[in-house]
């Protein structure tokens, strides 16, 4: 019987760097892998956030890729990964006829400037990748394994797992639940299912010869190089464009009762009534038969229990509509890592991913419920670019201590601060109002854009480029004087400088 500290179920990114992270500090990890690397993955859209965990991540287990594979300019440098720029979000808004372009669109920088800028990940290249460094690093990695058998035993966990045609046995004193969407720990660890507000279906593929699509003469990026989304009443879909020209497509709908149509049909189907969408993919080519995700969202009564703990995407998954996946993944690496290499609460974790999942449904409700209507569509759309960037300044430009003086919830660093202020009062104020009646919304907006507004967006426009004058204006609202504001500014912009900040405040 071969024995590990940690034994990880499944090798996407997220199970890996965990155990790259373990490996540092000298446990023993295994990681069990159903499929083979490299295999075909959806969470593709990196946004600022998920960025800053892979810094810390990176600077505090000494993981240097992972800080290259923050920034585009720095991950096309030095990383033999596959991927995408991305600058920002894009939204269109087509009429039902349009011809030539969409009647309405958005524009939103996440980014100064390509070298800073976010990545579409292409999840075969990147997850083999991590694994590949995991295995390196001392990892067990076990592709092709089946777990055929698991019983807690005492303190460990005793496994059967089917490999090559062997039954191998192994033991393990603690038990991380990285499947994703295979959701073991729903099934066979007693978290069982939660009720869920939001249900959608999604069919998908990679395609080549897809158009690009059109870009707003004042916009500041291309929006080929972007999260596009596409609002069509009672669906959405997403364009996300890879360096070789391949896009990652995908259309969410509502759940509805019966038995589902064939992908084929459902995609076909909702690209007819816009004939400018429709126009864009005729002369492509799907690179993998369309599939069919018929309940994409999920969420178990909890995330631990004696002896293990799930990944956030293991635990929960609601819409991939404002990029989240990426960043809480990577926050649930950052708070296992250090739970299971120094201890810690347990509870604690269970209950921070509680309310980053409700936080999360009720802002994909709320954006669902305004698909057809685009002013109100991107009222809930600022909010979460409110709320995102406010955190993200934060997150770059003051320690931990300072945001708790603002009465953010932090704990021992940024890791534990709610994903996109599920744990800011300011802000789960406004998300909470959202699908409430729009006076009372609007009321909860305006307090929101008053208390957290460091990115100049409380001025409903179609095009938001990246502008330090708001925060110059607004330095006040991280507790900062302009002076000191202006001190700390090339923190946003130089990896150097922010380093040492995370060096200095982790001293």
């Amino acid at each position: 019987m071969s024995h590990f500290d940690v034994v990880i179920l499944g090798s996407g990114f997220g199970g890996s760097i965990l155990a790259r992270c373990l490996r540092s500090a000298g446990k023993s990890v295994v990681m069990l892998e159903r499929g083979a690397h490299p295999r075909f993955a959806l969470g593709e859209s990196s946004t600022p956030l998920g960025n800053l965990s892979l810094e810390r991540l990176a600077l505090r287990y000494g993981l240097e890729d992972l800080y290259d594979q923050a920034a585009w300019g720095r991950w096309r440098a030095r990383l033999r990964r596959a991927g995408g720029l991305k600058r920002g979000f894009t939204f269109f808004s087509p009429s039902v006829g349009d011809e030539e372009s969409p009647s309405r669109g958005l524009w939103v920088a996440a980014s100064p400037d390509d070298a800073s800028a976010d990545s579409q990940w292409l999840r075969s290249s990147v997850d083999a990748a991590l694994v590949e460094r995991a295995r390196r690093e001392g990892a067990r990695v076990l592709e092709r394994a089946e777990l055929r058998g698991l019983e807690r035993v005492g303190d460990r966990w005793r496994l059967s797992i089917e490999h090559d045609g062997e039954t191998l046995a192994a033991s393990a004193g603690f038990f991380v639940d990285a499947s994703g969407g295979a959701r073991f720990a729903h099934r066979f660890l007693d978290a069982g299912d939660a009720p869920r507000t939001t249900t959608s279906r999604l069919v998908f593929s990679h395609f080549d010869g897809v158009c690009e699509p059109p870009t707003a003469r004042d916009a500041p990026y291309s929006s080929a190089w972007s999260a596009v989304h596409h609002l069509l009443g009672d669906a959405w879909m997403y364009e996300l464009r890879f360096a070789d020209g391949t896009v990652s497509a995908g259309l969410l709908t509502r759940r509805e009762a019966g038995e589902p149509a064939s992908s084929e049909h459902r995609w076909a189907s909702a690209l007819e009534p816009w004939p400018w969408l429709a126009r864009r993919f005729e002369r492509a080519r799907a690179l993998r038969p369309l599939e069919q995700n018929v309940s994409v969202n999920y969420r178990a009564r909890t995330a631990v229990g004696e002896g293990w703990a799930a990944l956030p995407h293991s635990f929960s998954f609601v819409d991939p509509l404002f990029s989240t996946g990426i960043a809480w993944s990577l926050l649930g690496v950052e708070r296992l890592a250090e739970l299971l290499i120094g201890g810690g609460d347990w509870q604690r974790y269970d209950e921070l991913l509680q309310v980053e999942a409700t936080h999360l449904e009720e802002l994909t409700d709320a954006a669902y419920a305004a698909l057809g209507d685009f002013d109100r569509f991107s009222d809930v759309a600022r909010t979460y670019f409110v709320a995102a960037s406010f955190h993200e300044t934060c997150q770059r430009l003051l320690a931990p201590e300072e945001g708790a003086g603002l009465g953010l919830s932090v704990g021992a660093g940024w890791s534990w601060t709610g994903l996109l202020g599920a744990t800011d009062p300011a802000v789960r104020g406004a998300m909470g109002e959202l699908g409430r009646p729009s006076d009372s919304c609007e009321v909860a907006r305006i307090e929101l854009l008053d208390r957290r507004d460091v990115a100049g967006l409380s001025a409903r426009r179609s095009v938001y480029a990246v502008d330090l004058d708001p925060l110059r204006e607004r330095a006040g609202l991280l507790g900062l004087s302009r002076s000191e504001l202006e001190r700390r500014l090339p923190r946003l912009f130089s990896p150097s400088t922010f380093a040492q900040a995370i060096r200095e405040s982790a001293a």
